[in-house]
């Protein structure tokens, strides 16, 4: 009885009614996060596309300065497919993903360490991403992705030679 109340309760958070993720949601959330750190180190943009809403906003400014940018799915592919595929190797590891559910929203943070190879050399950034996620027709997808930043290792020029390398290739 305790658990079927706990698990309908509603929570009032600053206004908005917000209820416990269930199980689903949190594994569906959990499982679009996932895969879009899978997807991008796979260099598969065009599928990983369906995971973002019509308009999502990136906010790397932790990381690069500057201001959070809006892009459509595809922009937002194309910018990637202009970096990524230029690094020997990219693993974004993500680890301790906490979802909280709203009405037809949600959000979720995610510790990452994401390592970039290029020959023997690597660029390391470590911190934790924090999504905004929307429920629509095809499922829930990402509106929203902010970087916070903890640290940095190894090379950031890797960054340039990266871009550099599949401009050449284009």
């Amino acid at each position: 009885m305790k658990a079927a109340l706990l698990g309908a309760a509603l929570l009032t958070v600053a206004g908005a009614q917000t209820s416990f993720a269930s199980p689903a949601d949190e594994a569906r959330i959990a499982g679009v996060i996932s895969a879009v750190a899978v997807y991008a180190d796979n260099r598969d943009f065009r599928p990983l596309e369906r995971f973002f809403a019509p308009e999502t906003t990136i906010d790397y400014t932790s990381l690069w300065g500057g201001e959070p940018q809006r892009f459509a799915p595809s922009a937002l592919m194309d910018a990637w497919a202009d970096l990524l595929p230029g690094f020997d190797a990219t693993r974004h590891e993500l680890s301790d993903i906490q979802v909280e559910v709203g009405d037809g929203a949600a959000t979720a943070q995610a510790s990452v360490r994401a390592t970039h190879w290029l020959g023997d050399r690597m660029w390391v950034v470590a911190g934790s991403y924090e999504y905004a996620l929307i429920r629509t027709g095809n499922g829930w997808q990402v509106s929203r992705m902010t970087l916070h930043l903890a640290e940095e290792s190894g090379d950031r020029t890797l960054v340039e030679e990266a871009a550099a390398k599949v401009a050449r290739a284009k």
